[in-house]
């Protein structure tokens, strides 16, 4: 649980993009997500995370350093 309740609100707010073919997938916080839906269950897949290495613990880094935190996060995956 965030104890900041902006923060908290924040991540509320925020749309999570997976970028996807033909057209991406928008993903709200506590809203049903039927796209999202359909391509899980095509693959069989009932749990899924949203993994990013983006802004950690919260703290806003410059895009350039997102990037080379996500590149490294995916080549170690």
């Amino acid at each position: 649980m965030i104890a900041d309740k902006a923060l908290r609100q924040a991540y509320l707010d925020t749309i999570y993009r997976v970028r996807r073919e033909p057209q991406p997938i928008d993903i709200r916080v506590g809203e049903a997500n039927d796209v999202l839906d359909e391509l899980l269950e095509s693959h069989g897949v009932r749990q899924w995370a949203f993994v990013t290495a983006s802004n950690p613990h919260s703290r806003a880094l410059p895009d350039s350093d997102n990037a080379a935190r996500n590149a490294e996060l995916k080549s170690s995956l």
